[in-house]
């Protein structure tokens, strides 16, 4: 199927980096307002156009929603793209692939046969429990694509985040590529209001949402026990 068929928004700088980029696994670290979604739909349109089976993962309902309406905006006119709507959303291409859209949990309940896809987006992979990302990853075989995209969540050291491992390790991974890009690399972002969230959000919350930075929080010190002596020249 023909891609120019369909109105598809320019790609900006960054995101004709990640969309050009041959990878078999791509990995984006993106501040909000980034064009993250943007990127996955046209990710997903291309590659159902090419006749293969691409399946879109968000963590919740709303998202998985959401998605939905956006494919549904850029595709749904079309006569030859079907969309059904059942336990997930399906969008058929004529005479070519399809695209699922689900929750992470509707995921996770698919049998392996069910599950099976060529391309596998996740979406806001930050939010996704690890076995998701397993599941998705095994079933992908040695041919399988996959684009994991999310703005970074603050962790602690006892929190294991599993998106930060494997961004970090497609930085060098043969077959594999990963970016970190901040909001301010969309060149539709107001620039102005970038520079008053910096002095009006917390800096934790700018850092990771804004700035795509791995925030690692410390934990609070535990206070000492009062021993025996100290409780009495205190408290009695």
């Amino acid at each position: 199927m023909d891609i120019h068929k369909f109105d598809l928004p320019i790609p900006h700088p960054g995101q004709k980096k990640v969309l050009r980029d041959p990878a078999r696994i791509k990995v984006l670290v993106a501040g909000r307002r980034w064009g993250k979604n943007t990127l996955g739909l046209m990710t997903a349109v291309e590659e159902a156009a090419a006749g293969h089976d691409v399946v879109w993962i968000a963590p919740y309902q709303k998202m998985m929603e959401s998605a939905s309406r956006q494919l549904f905006g850029l595709v749904g006119n079309q006569h030859n793209v079907m969309m059904t709507h059942r336990a997930v959303d399906t969008f058929w291409f004529r005479d070519a692939g399809r695209i699922r859209i689900m929750t992470m949990r509707q995921f996770m309940f698919l049998s392996n046969e069910d599950a099976r896809m060529d391309y596998a987006i996740l979406d806001e992979a930050a939010y996704m429990d690890e076995e998701t990302w397993n599941k998705a990853y095994a079933l992908l075989g040695d041919e399988g694509k996959a684009l994991l995209m999310g703005t970074p969540r603050p962790t602690t050291q006892n929190d294991p985040d599993w998106f930060r491992r494997i961004y970090y390790y497609s930085r060098y991974a043969k077959g594999w590529a990963g970016w970190q890009m901040n909001s301010g690399i969309n060149p539709y972002v107001d620039m102005a209001e970038l520079g008053r969230m910096s002095v009006t959000v917390s800096p934790i919350a700018f850092a990771s949402e804004i700035l795509a930075q791995f925030v690692v929080l410390e934990p609070a010190p535990e206070k000492p026990p009062v021993s025996r002596e100290d409780y009495f020249k205190r408290f009695v």
